[in-house]
């Protein structure tokens, strides 16, 4: 994950490395680009022949950061479904955009946040945290920094 071109912190600097690039006539590195940041092939073939100006919005590149630690993450898929579901959902928030783009803010660290909270709730083999999507969206919005 972010071997090749590093972990970007923002869609500004994910479209300045886009841009070089660009003016570089590098476009196999540019759709490399694309492919390691979650970001379309077909909006990096359209930035490459200049049919758009822009390599991402804030909006694209965060979708794209989820695409690619829901890939990565060694969580079980039903938890992840229902965490990266719950986090695209809230996107339309510009900050909360911001905010999934930093660096180092994995997803991951939600569920096994949640999975703590379940150990201490252990009674015999179970442990179980049970909540609302309210619950969620606050937790969610209170790892990345959030705002409601």
């Amino acid at each position: 994950m972010f071997d090749k071109f590093g972990e970007f912190g923002s869609s500004e600097e994910l479209n300045r490395a886009a841009e070089g690039l660009r003016e570089e006539g590098d476009l196999d590195s540019l759709r490399a680009l694309a492919e390691e940041n979650g970001i379309d092939i077909e909006d990096a073939n359209d930035y490459a022949t200049l049919e758009t100006d822009m390599f991402s919005t804030p909006y694209t590149a965060a979708m794209g950061r989820l695409a690619v630690y829901e890939k990565a993450s060694k969580n079980p898929a039903t938890a992840n479904a229902v965490i990266y579901t719950m986090i695209r959902s809230m996107l339309e928030d510009g900050h909360l955009q911001t905010q999934v783009m930093a660096k180092g803010k994995n997803p991951d660290s939600i569920y096994n946040a949640m999975r703590e909270e379940a150990s201490k709730a252990r009674v015999g083999n179970v442990g179980i945290v049970c909540g609302t999507d309210r619950d969620l969206r606050e937790r969610i919005l209170h790892y990345y920094g959030g705002r409601a």
